[in-house]
């Protein structure tokens, strides 16, 4: 299932470096390992990542932009996220590289 543009966006500019996990996976492998396992975790961990940050940065004006910003992530993640998640990967490494 493709990812809509609005989301696909978001991250390329928040964060480059997100993979999928069957990219993931073949990047494990060229650097010499075989990936044995992978667990998403669930969309609740969003929300307790993001709840005590906020309770952390509340009444901090001076950090508003980031405030503004874990704001927009959580409208982002509540709306599209049955597209991505923060994966766990279960690696091993292998005798042979490639």
């Amino acid at each position: 299932m493709d990812a809509p543009k609005e989301i696909r966006d978001y991250w390329a500019a928040l964060y480059p470096g997100m993979r999928t996990t069957e990219e993931n996976r073949r990047r494990a492998r060229l650097l010499g390992f075989d990936a044995i396992d992978h667990v998403v975790l669930p969309a609740e961990a969003w929300e307790a990542y993001h709840e005590p940050l906020l309770e952390a940065l509340s009444g901090r004006e001076n950090l508003h932009a980031a405030l503004v910003e874990i704001g927009r992530e959580r409208q982002m993640i509540r709306r599209y996220n049955k597209y991505f998640g923060y994966a766990l990967h279960v690696l091993k490494r292998c005798s042979t590289v490639g």
